[in-house]
């Protein structure tokens, strides 16, 4: 039990007000660590920050969740319900999703079935995430460029490059945008049906185009760096998930130039950010995978 990493167990039970039976590690990012917690009433995740302080990523959540809820008659996906953030705001609560895996983990499971549906309707349910944000979130909009990983790219020799790229978007293309959205944040459970997952930054408006690109990326770039003959064995097959990611979120609209120039802006911002946090070998790495366009 790693509580040494999250609080003591005394504390903990104190401030959730149950009796914990277990608690597992059972991610770790840059940014926090999530555990699974177990007592005799159920499951529950547990989200801690490593900087210290996840309020902002709690009402994010919670914003995103009442949000989905006003409207979910009309949606595909489920937002797990967040309970409630410790007085420290050092970790929050939230609903625990049982059998459900996350996308990446199914694209490298070889027994998954029926994926390339199951990417038709991710690429939907971002459409609708679009839909559903850029209508209700009204106050604190910040553009992207804002954020800090492009406040440096824009501080830097990339500028020209990645201010020309965005110069192709018109303002029609503009959403409130995931920024985050990768295979990883995506739950599938057993019944199909799919939940979303870490709500960082929820007030940035972007051409609609970059949460695609993020998302090809992502599912590129995890797929070869944890299993690299699975992905040099599997190149065609995850060629036609993108593609079905891309008719799900609308047949119609794709324009494929912008598509690329969207994932050259995104490109850029990954490795900038594997920079800034002091990642200068994957940073490195990152840039020759994308130079390279294995």
């Amino acid at each position: 039990m790693p509580t040494e990493e999250i609080l003591n167990l005394e504390e903990l039970e104190e401030n959730l007000d149950m009796r914990i039976e277990c608690i597992n590690l059972i991610k770790r990012t840059d940014s926090s660590s999530i555990y699974l917690l177990m007592n005799g009433n159920g499951k529950y995740i547990l989200k801690r920050s490593l900087n210290g302080d996840i309020i902002k990523d709690y009402k994010n959540h919670e914003t995103v969740y009442k949000i989905w809820e006003s409207c979910k008659k009309d949606i595909n996906f489920i937002i797990p319900k967040p309970f409630f953030c410790d007085i420290g705001s050092e970790w929050y609560l939230m609903e625990y999703i049982a059998d459900a895996n996350n996308l990446q983990d199914m694209v490298l499971n070889k027994n998954s079935a029926n994926l390339e549906k199951q990417f038709n309707h991710v690429g939907n349910v971002l459409y609708q995430y679009h839909q559903c944000m850029t209508l209700h979130v009204r106050s604190k909009r910040k553009e992207f460029t804002e954020h800090n990983t492009l406040k440096s790219v824009l501080s830097s020799k990339k500028k020209k490059m990645f201010s020309d790229l965005l110069g192709h978007f018109d303002r029609g293309t503009y959403t409130i945008i995931f920024k985050d959205f990768k295979p990883s944040n995506v739950l599938i459970d057993k019944n199909n049906k799919i939940y979303l997952i870490d709500f960082q930054n929820i007030h940035y408006c972007a051409p609609f185009y970059y949460d695609i690109a993020r998302f090809i990326d992502s599912l590129e770039v995890s797929t070869l760096f944890r299993s690299p003959l699975f992905y040099f064995l599997n190149r065609r097959r995850i060629n036609r998930f993108t593609e079905c990611f891309t008719k799900g979120y609308s047949e119609f609209k794709i324009n494929n130039g912008l598509l690329n120039n969207a994932r050259k802006m995104h490109q850029i911002e990954h490795i900038f950010m594997k920079k800034d946090k002091g990642h200068s070998t994957k940073a490195i790495l990152l840039k020759m995978f994308y130079d390279i366009g294995v």
